[in-house]
C-alpha cells in the first residue's frame, strides 16, 4: 500500500500520527456485545480522523469511499467498515475523541506551534440538525401533542373493532414511534417554559410581540441570526494562537458571545498548563464580547492563581461617550469603556487588534467553507459539542501536517 500514494500524502500523516496517540480510551471495550465483526479501534480512529480532515462526515459516504477511494482504503488498512460500525463507534467514543484534542495540541506544541503570547477568540453560528419549519410555539406544541394522542386513540379503537385480539397493520409512519415524538414535544415545551420565565422581567418593561419557540427536531438548539437569515443553530466558540492553531473550543445554545469570554479564556489557560505552554498575556475579542465584567476579570476568584491574559475588546461605538486622550494619565473619572477604547486606539493596540480577524475568522472560514463543516450531524447540545471538538482536533492535525511538511 505504500506504493499507492506519495509519501507526503495527508493519509500517511494521519496513520502515523494515530500510531503515536494514546488510544487506550478506545480499546477499553473487549468486544461487541451485539455479535458484529470487531475492527481494530486504531483503524476506525484513523478512518474517522482522516474523514473529518477532508470534510467527509456521512458514515454511509465514508463506507463507500473505503471501497472506492485509495486514501480511505489506506486509512482503513484495506478493510471496509460498514456505516453502522462507523456511526456507533463515533457515538460510543465521543468522550475519547474529545481527549485527542489535548494530545494533538501537545504534539503541535512540541513541533514549535501554538505559541500563545496572544490568543484571538470568536464565535460562529453552526446550523443544527433541525428543520427551521419544525419550530413551534407552546400553543402549537400543545395542539400537536393533543392531535397525536387523539389520533393514536382513534386508530386503536378502529383496530380493536376491526381485528379484535388479532394483530393488525402497523400504525402510519408519523405514529410509528409516538413515544419518542411526544418526548421531543415535551422537551421542546419545557424549553419554551424556561425561556418565558427568563424573559418575564424584561417583558414587564416592553411589550413582547413574538412568542417563544422551540424546535421539536432538536429542542436544545436555538434560532439564531446568521449572515443572511435566522436558522436553528448552536454558537460555536474557539480561541486560537496567532499561527492558526486552535487552543480551546466551546459550544453554547446562547446566541450572544459575551458570556463565553471568561470560560473560553480559562479553558485556554488550562490547556496551556496541561501541554506545557506559557499562558497568553493578551486575549483579543470583538465588540460582541465587551462587558465591564469581561474587561475586569483578570484576578478571578482565587487570589493566588496566575492573572488571566489582559483583554483587548473594543466597546461598541457610542456617540455619547467622550474619548479620552491616548497619552498621559488616565482620568479618575474614566469609565471602563473609555479606558478600553483608549487602549485599542493606541498604535500598539491597533497593531495587536489587527491580528484578530486574520487569526480566528480564517479558521472558521476553513472549517465551515473549506471542509464543509457548516452543519452538525448529531442532535443535542452535548453531541454537537463533541462534533465541534473533533472539528477543532482535525483542524490542528492539518496545521501540524502542513507545518511538518514545510519543515521537512
Amino acid at each position: 500500500m505504500r506504493d499507492w500514494l506519495p509519501e507526503d500524502h495527508l493519509v500517511w500523516f494521519v496513520v502515523d500520527l494515530v500510531e503515536t496517540l494514546d488510544l487506550s480510551a478506545f480499546t477499553a471495550r473487549a468486544g461487541d456485545p451485539r455479535g458484529r465483526r470487531r475492527y481494530d479501534p486504531t483503524v476506525v480512529v484513523a478512518v474517522l480522523l482522516y474523514a473529518y480532515c477532508v470534510g467527509e462526515r456521512s458514515s454511509r459516504r465514508i463506507e463507500r469511499r473505503c471501497h472506492e477511494d485509495i486514501a480511505f482504503r489506506v486509512a482503513a488498512a484495506n478493510l471496509a467498515p460498514d456505516h453502522t460500525t462507523l456511526s456507533r463507534f463515533m457515538k460510543d467514543h465521543a468522550v475519547a475523541f474529545d481527549g485527542l484534542f489535548i494530545q494533538v495540541l501537545r504534539l503541535a506544541a512540541a513541533a514549535g506551534m501554538a505559541k500563545m503570547g496572544v490568543v484571538a477568540l470568536d464565535g460562529t453560528k453552526v446550523a443544527a440538525d433541525a428543520s427551521p419549519l419544525a419550530a413551534m410555539t407552546g400553543d402549537r406544541i400543545a395542539e400537536e401533542v393533543a392531535r397525536i394522542t387523539d389520533e393514536a386513540r382513534r386508530i386503536d379503537a378502529e383496530e380493536d373493532a376491526r381485528f379484535g385480539d388479532a394483530r393488525g397493520d402497523e400504525l402510519p409512519a408519523e405514529l410509528a414511534d409516538p413515544a419518542s415524538r411526544k418526548a421531543r414535544l415535551a422537551e421542546a415545551f419545557e424549553v419554551i417554559k424556561a425561556e418565558d420565565a427568563a424573559n418575564e422581567e424584561r417583558s414587564k418593561s416592553r411589550k413582547r410581540t413574538k412568542p417563544a419557540k422551540a424546535n421539536v427536531t432538536d429542542p436544545q438548539c436555538r434560532v439564531m441570526k446568521g449572515p443572511h437569515n435566522y436558522f436553528p443553530a448552536y454558537n460555536a466558540q474557539a480561541a486560537a494562537a496567532t499561527d492558526g492553531t486552535i487552543v480551546a473550543v466551546g459550544l453554547t445554545d446562547e446566541a450572544v458571545d459575551n458570556h463565553q469570554f471568561v470560560p473560553l479564556v480559562d479553558e485556554v489557560c488550562a490547556n496551556a498548563d496541561e501541554v506545557g505552554l506559557d499562558r497568553p498575556h493578551t486575549a483579543l475579542a470583538d465588540t460582541g464580547y465587551f462587558t465591564n465584567d469581561n474587561i475586569n476579570y483578570r484576578t478571578g476568584d482565587d487570589p493566588d492563581a496566575p492573572p488571566r491574559p489582559a483583554p483587548l475588546i473594543p466597546p461598541a461605538r457610542d456617540k455619547r461617550r467622550t474619548p479620552i486622550a491616548t497619552r498621559g494619565p488616565i482620568p479618575a473619572s474614566a469609565t471602563p469603556a473609555q479606558i478600553m477604547e483608549r487602549r485599542v486606539a493606541t498604535k500598539a493596540g491597533k497593531a495587536l487588534y489587527a491580528t484578530r480577524g486574520p487569526t480566528i475568522e480564517a479558521i472558521f472560514g476553513h472549517i465551515k467553507t473549506g471542509r464543509g463543516i457548516n452543519r452538525f450531524r448529531r442532535r443535542g447540545l452535548n453531541a454537537a459539542r463533541h462534533e465541534w471538538q473533533l472539528a477543532a482536533t482535525t483542524h490542528n492535525m492539518l496545521k501540524l501536517w502542513r507545518h511538518t511538511t514545510i519543515t521537512a
